[in-house]
């Protein structure tokens, strides 16, 4: 079992609230809470360590919980795969002597860029995606090196900031991928991906993703055969793309701007084709360093979202398909506040829900080691 809080013998503990780093690093790890030395404005200080004891409370494990993200990169304001800076944190890692690289969530991000408050569990966060790797010949040369964004840095950036950045970057690098030749290798690893997560999710999600182009990333305010069109595609038995498309022509007489919006289903797919090509790159990065790669279940998914667009009948829903209840974590000894999460709960008896569990969390083992965030809502 790779989901360590369930693990009975080994659990994760937070050893400081920052990391300090110096030019030396201390060869001697016995103690995880003094792995690291130094000045605390050093740029991994927000990193928090952690190490893992068995039942006998020896430590077996040790490491860092930063998000990739918080990391300087290269053409990029966040942090990103297979970028320079990237590269040094694992190398830090490795002489640190760290065994687990725990980074919270990947998942796609809303408006609130809040990864715990994601729209599913499949989605991944596109603006990882490292840019610079599409001037590469693996990578078809998508991209000219001119037409990179400018490598600036600011200390604070939005979700806007990064749409600006790199959304119109992932257009034009995926008109071009379209007109590689059907035998370009990179062609060939799309068709592979697209292959193997089409039904599982992929083909839902990226509907979602170009209806939310036209109506908002709210599902229960789009008019109301779109927001049933899950069910109705699966009774009629017809691909959800083409039901969409029959729909959107019903409300929209300009088939060209339709066109556009189904293209946005291709696009949503190439990028998170390129966030699936560059994580394996980036895991295999840390497997050889042997790190393991921790990554966060977070308990719900967002209401507005395509989970529960797509699986209405999983989670406890009223009528207009609002919350009955929502999540939530009672006060901790790190906050004593009631946090409320606004998530809907899972109907645990419904037989729809357990196949979810179990096609959603097979695919995240495969990716990464599992950390259960906030375990004390899972028994209370």
């Amino acid at each position: 079992m790779k989901i360590q809080a369930l693990n009975s013998t080994l659990r994760f503990h937070p050893v400081n609230n920052s990391v300090r780093h110096n030019s030396h690093i201390d060869a001697n790890f016995s103690q995880a809470d003094s792995f690291v030395k130094g000045n605390t404005d050093y740029k991994y200080k927000n990193a928090v360590s952690f190490h893992g004891v068995d039942a006998k409370g020896k430590v077996k494990q040790r490491g860092l919980m930063f998000h990739i993200t918080g990391l300087p990169a290269t053409r990029s304001y966040c942090g990103q795969f297979l970028d320079p800076e990237t590269d040094e944190f694992i190398d830090f890692l490795a002489k640190a002597k760290q065994t687990h690289w725990i980074m919270n969530p990947l998942f796609a991000l809303g408006d609130d860029l809040c990864p715990y408050n994601s729209s599913g569990r499949f989605s991944k966060n596109k603006y990882i995606v490292n840019l610079n790797m599409l001037t590469k010949p693996e990578y078809g040369s998508l991209l000219k090196e001119s037409e990179l964004p400018d490598d600036v840095t600011i200390e604070n950036f939005t979700l806007d900031n990064l749409k600006t950045q790199k959304d119109p970057r992932f257009k034009k690098a995926f008109d071009r991928f379209e007109k590689l030749p059907k035998n370009h290798p990179l062609k060939k690893e799309y068709k592979a991906f697209e292959k193997e997560n089409a039904d599982l999710w992929l083909d839902t999600y990226s509907a979602y993703d170009a209806i939310s182009s036209l109506y908002g990333d709210n599902w229960r305010k789009w008019p109301k055969k779109l927001q049933l069109l899950p069910e109705n595609s699966q009774k009629a038995g017809v691909p959800l793309k083409a039901v969409l498309a029959a729909e959107l022509l019903n409300e929209n007489s300009d088939s060209s701007e339709v066109k556009g919006i189904l293209k946005k289903i291709d696009l949503y797919k190439f990028e998170q084709f390129l966030f699936d090509k560059q994580f394996k790159e980036f895991n295999k990065q840390l497997k050889d360093k042997n790190i393991t790669l921790t990554l966060d279940l977070a308990i719900g998914v967002s209401p507005n979202g395509v989970d529960v667009w797509d699986n209405k009948d999983i989670f406890l829903l009223d009528d207009d398909f609002n919350p009955v209840k929502t999540s939530g974590c009672p006060p901790e000894a790190n906050n004593p506040h009631t946090q409320v999460w606004g998530h809907p709960l899972f109907d645990y008896d419904s037989q729809k829900f357990w196949d979810y569990q179990e096609k959603s969390l097979k695919k995240m083992i495969a990716e990464s080691d599992l950390r259960l965030d906030h375990f004390v809502g899972y028994i209370n």
